[in-house]
């Protein structure tokens, strides 16, 4: 682990409780790799005191993101490992259709830690979800 890791602090929910998280803007999101399990994402953000972090997303499987604007500000970011994922899988109507995997399988995975969720619920602008094998936080 790089010392530049963060170390999550989640709530009960999967929710993402280190300081600076909550109301930090995305400022970038890039997507790098060739083959889709190959992928990953950096997604670049600033917290309210000016500091840096960025979330990185390892072997991608499912990426699904609106809209980015001129202020995409979180509100909860969302870190789903060996939990449930419940809401987060029904609401992605392309899982099946895109990924051809069932919504119970990928379920499944996330509970037994083979995937992870990663989520953001935006106060305004960018919403995100991705499955993926890694994902973790990181200064700058």
């Amino acid at each position: 682990m790089s010392n530049k890791t963060m170390r999550l602090d989640l709530d009960d929910s999967g929710v993402v409780m280190n300081p600076g998280v909550h109301d930090a803007e995305i400022l970038r999101i890039e997507i790098q790799g060739e083959e889709l399990a190959k992928k990953s994402a950096l997604i670049s953000c600033r917290a309210e005191n000016n500091e840096e972090f960025v979330i990185h997303i390892e072997g991608i499987h499912f990426f699904s993101m609106n809209f980015l604007i001129s202020q995409n500000v979180i509100s909860e970011l969302y870190f789903l490992n060996k939990r449930d994922p419940g809401d987060f899988l029904s609401g992605i109507a392309e899982l099946e259709k895109y990924t051809f995997n069932r919504y119970k399988t990928v379920a499944d995975q996330i509970i037994a830690g083979t995937l992870s969720l990663v989520a953001v619920v935006p106060s305004v602008g960018c919403e995100f979800t991705a499955i993926c094998e890694k994902a973790f936080l990181a200064r700058v």
